[in-house]
């Protein structure tokens, strides 16, 4: 082999290696936040007729969450998450949709689970007083960390790092069952 065809064999050897070493690296994927980013659906999208947009009860937002691995193989828990699953998958991309609720600062909706037969309602609830917001998901109750609204835009950045303890209420229904 000459050094011409032994130069571009290298050549094209580093930029397989290049080209892998871009897959996903699941060291450097955040499993402590869940990133979701929204559009406002529906006749009501750019209206600021009196309200600026999506600020109005009905207004309807779809879009997508992406799931890290832990919380998507529902091993994150109110202690946090469980090292002993491995996980190794990127995170996954799902279907959401939010409608703004006529009851305060109430968000409802649907995210798709894990498993078809899994409940698909999504709920999401600002905080008040400067206290951080709640968000319901098909993978349990996580702290809001963001919510921020921009037109027609909105994003919700979800602390996943452990699922929120059960509230007095739910301790109750517990003890009832």
């Amino acid at each position: 082999m000459n050094k011409t065809k032994r130069f571009a064999s290298a050549v094209t050897l580093a930029t397989a290696l290049a080209v892998g070493s871009a897959a996903f690296d699941p060291a450097s994927a955040n499993d402590a936040e869940m990133e979701c980013t929204f559009q406002q659906a529906g006749p009501q999208a750019g209206q600021q007729a009196g309200q600026q947009a999506g600020q109005q009860a009905g207004a309807e937002f779809k879009g997508t969450c992406m799931i890290p691995c832990r919380v998507n193989a529902l091993a994150v828990d109110i202690d946090g998450p469980n090292m002993k699953v491995a996980c190794t998958t990127p995170p996954r991309q799902v279907s959401v949709m939010l409608r703004k609720s006529d009851k305060g600062d109430d968000w409802l909706g649907t995210m798709e689970g894990k498993f078809p037969e899994d409940p698909t309602r999504f709920g999401v609830i600002d905080g008040k007083n400067g206290a951080a917001g709640v968000a319901k998901t098909p993978f349990g109750w996580f702290a809001l960390k963001q919510s921020r609204r921009d037109g027609d835009s909105l994003k919700l950045t979800l602390a996943v790092d452990k699922q929120l303890p059960p509230n007095k209420d739910d301790v109750k229904i517990i003890q009832r069952a």
